[in-house]
């Protein structure tokens, strides 16, 4: 929806994306693009999402099927200072089916979890499902989930930290060894396009289009455009193993990072004849 946060959190994979937020232009090109290809479930991400109720108001408006459209965001929560205000930003919204905490030691430093059990009771007083998502960057960070299971039973899901803006220049990452499963995988979300805002189109929400050295070869400003795109055509068909082969990049001695898709995904469109091709 827009870049402003409200945190300054040392993971933000979208902290050098400046501040920006959707035009006019850019809100109807999105309702077109939900009503002509039936997208029936909408994700609302930042930034931080809630700073952006009107923009987000203004497209569920204009979506056609929105009483059978499910609608999700991805929040710090940082508005939930007590119940009565959290209550008063859910119900903001045209319509919300679920919400998502961005929750790990590092929302910690700016949301305490008296403020996660706040948002989770007035998620099930207004019958929004509720989850939290907690990256991690070492197993000690799993500690967390100890406090977390106090406050009411909603899933957790755990996800690594991306190597992608602030974390790229603030975390190091350990990797063990390779785990070679990873080049039968392929895109886990090519499947599901995005609209990254003051951009355009992608299938990619990783380091490849996040870290600041993104060319506009994995996004394009009009959505056909995008799906008519050789990196599209590309990425939704093969596995990273036969992008490898494909392009004649070496498997042997390959880091132990690339065990994890986007890092893997970022290594083979970097590649300078890859680029070329695109």
């Amino acid at each position: 929806m827009g870049t402003a946060c409200n945190f300054s959190c040392a993971h933000c994979c979208s902290a050098y994306e400046g501040d920006r937020r959707l035009s006019g232009d850019e809100i109807a090109s999105i309702v077109n693009t939900i009503n002509t290809r039936r997208i029936y479930s909408l994700y609302f991400v930042g930034g931080e999402t809630t700073l952006y109720i009107p923009e987000i108001n203004n497209i569920l408006s204009g979506v056609n099927r929105i009483d059978s459209t499910k609608v999700h965001i991805i929040t710090n929560g940082y508005f939930a200072i007590n119940s009565k205000a959290a209550e008063q930003v859910l119900s903001s919204f045209l319509t919300l089916t679920s919400l998502s905490l961005s929750y790990d030691k590092y929302h910690k430093k700016f949301l305490p979890l008296s403020s996660v059990k706040m948002l989770y009771n007035a998620c099930v007083k207004k019958k929004i499902k509720f989850n939290v998502s907690v990256a991690i960057s070492s197993p000690l960070d799993l500690s967390l989930l100890n406090h977390l299971t106090k406050i009411g039973n909603f899933p957790i899901n755990i996800q690594g930290v991306m190597s992608a803006g602030r974390a790229k220049d603030n975390i190091t990452l350990e990797y063990p060894c390779l785990d070679k499963d990873v080049l039968s995988r392929g895109c886990p979300i090519n499947k599901k396009l995005f609209y990254l805002c003051g951009r355009g189109y992608s299938t990619c929400c990783g380091s490849l289009i996040l870290n600041r050295n993104a060319t506009e070869a994995f996004v394009k400003p009009k959505c056909d455009d995008y799906l008519a795109s050789n990196f599209y055509k590309i990425i939704s068909k093969y596995s990273f193993g036969e992008l490898l082969d494909k392009y004649n990049i070496p498997k042997n001695n390959l880091h132990p990072k690339y065990s994890v898709n986007c890092n893997l995904c970022e290594y083979i469109f970097r590649n300078a004849q890859v680029i070329r091709d695109l």
